[in-house]
């Protein structure tokens, strides 16, 4: 099969499952792709008083929201604004919908496609894992801890306080190179990351170590419970818990604090 006889089948492939149907808003549009429940990702032209624009139902974010996915904070958000500013499209708070703005013109082909990829690949948001978003709270944390303390000490992934603590790896540990105290950060997603922090903090306290800090951060506190007894446990008996969204700068400043860093106010 040469290229061009395959661009043929490709292009006859797509084509024989597309699909335009005129609707009371103006007009229907699904291709290839299939949403998480097995239905044709749709997208609809909408013609709203010679204001026309391109939208979705609405039921995708509905969805997640039902299923407990928060995509209005952190990294799924991030994520959403990324793949959606591709095809000019935005997040209507109101309806949860994913349409692009109104103008004076319908779209073209050609912004339709855009749109349409967008809602694709909108969809893999709802396959992340707990361990992807706690590896790109993890990415980001460390490229903020770094341009904020980078000449004050060194940040040490999985880092442990010592072969006695071996057990007891943190997500990072932060060692100060001169003046301060070692802090040993857990990236508390879940309750059973904080309860390992508070752990390693009762291991420290049998062998009388007190020459470190043990600070859990959440990236929002989604996942976390402070009715939990297992999550007040646990906060009660560690040195901090932060929230790092929406407050970045606040946080860096209290991760300085309690590590007695030079610099930190």
């Amino acid at each position: 099969m040469n290229a061009e006889h395959l661009k043929e089948k490709l292009c006859a492939a797509f084509c024989s499952e597309l699909s335009v149907n005129p609707v009371p808003a103006g007009l229907a549009f699904s291709g290839i792709f299939e949403d998480l429940n097995g239905d044709r990702v749709t997208g609809y032209l909408v013609r709203d008083r010679g204001a026309p624009y391109l939208s979705d139902d609405g039921s995708f974010l509905s969805d997640l929201e039902s299923s407990g996915i928060d995509i209005s904070e952190g990294t799924r958000a991030q994520f959403m604004q990324g793949v959606l500013a591709s095809a000019g499209a935005f997040i209507d708070p109101e309806t949860l919908s994913i349409r692009t703005h109104s103008t004076d013109r319908e779209p073209t082909p050609d912004q339709i496609v855009l749109f349409m990829s967008a809602l694709v690949r909108a969809q893999d948001v709802s396959f992340w894992s707990r361990e992807r978003v706690k590896s790109t709270f993890s990415e980001d944390l460390m490229i903020a801890l770094v341009n904020r303390f980078g000449n004050e000490a060194k940040f040490i992934r999985q880092g442990i306080l010592g072969e006695e603590f071996s057990d007891f790896p943190s997500d990072i540990l932060l060692k100060p190179i001169n003046k301060g105290i070692p802090v040993a950060m857990f990236l508390a997603q879940t309750t059973e990351r904080l309860t390992e922090a508070m752990t390693l903090s009762q291991e420290m306290r049998i062998r009388h170590f007190r020459s470190a800090k043990i600070l859990a951060l959440t990236e929002n506190g989604e996942n976390l419970s402070l009715a939990s007894r297992k999550v007040s446990r646990a906060v009660n008996r560690i040195d901090g818990l932060l929230v790092y969204r929406h407050d970045e700068d606040a946080a860096l400043d209290r991760i300085g604090r309690l590590a007695e860093l030079p610099i930190a106010a």
